[in-house]
C-alpha cells in the first residue's frame, strides 16, 4: 500500500508537467541562497521554463536583435557591495530565485556585455532582455 501510494503521487506528478519528459528539463542548480535554472534551446525545453518560471523572481532572456537565442552568455550578479554572488554561463532563458534586494546583472557575449541594476521586492519579477547586435554569417 506505501508504494502503491507513492507511484500514483510520482505518476501524477509526471503528467502534470506540461508537455516535457524529464530529459527536457534543465538541472536546477542551488548556490548558497540563490536557485537558478537556465535553457530554452527547443520547444520542449522553452515549455518546461515557462511551467516553472513563477517560481524565479530574475527572468533573463538573452537574443540577438532579430529575436534568435543566444545560448553560453556569461551572467554575472553582484550585490550592493560589488561581490559577485554568482557566475555562470547561461541562455537563451535564465532565472534565478534571489534574496531580495539590490543587484548589478551583466551579460557578455563575444566581448560585448551589458548591465542593468534591479531592485528584486517581494513578490515582483524582475525581466532583463538582453539583445546583441544581429548576428550576421561569417
Amino acid at each position: 500500500p506505501k508504494y502503491l501510494l507513492l507511484l500514483t503521487a510520482l505518476f501524477t506528478l509526471v503528467l502534470n508537467i506540461p508537455h516535457a519528459s524529464a530529459g527536457d528539463f534543465p538541472d536546477v542548480i542551488r548556490a548558497g541562497d540563490i536557485t537558478y535554472t537556465s535553457g530554452g534551446i527547443g520547444d520542449d525545453e522553452k515549455t518546461a521554463l515557462d511551467a516553472v518560471g513563477k517560481q524565479y523572481n530574475l527572468h533573463i532572456l538573452s537574443a540577438y536583435s532579430n529575436g534568435e537565442y543566444i545560448e553560453d552568455v556569461n551572467i554575472v550578479i553582484s550585490d550592493n557591495r560589488g561581490n559577485a554572488v554568482l557566475r555562470t554561463d547561461a541562455g537563451p532563458i535564465f532565472y534565478a530565485a534571489l534574496p531580495l534586494g539590490k543587484y548589478v546583472v551583466e551579460g557578455s557575449f563575444n566581448g560585448i556585455s551589458y548591465r542593468q541594476v534591479i531592485n528584486l521586492k517581494k513578490g515582483k519579477t524582475s525581466n532583463i532582455d538582453f539583445r546583441w547586435k544581429d548576428n550576421e554569417p561569417d
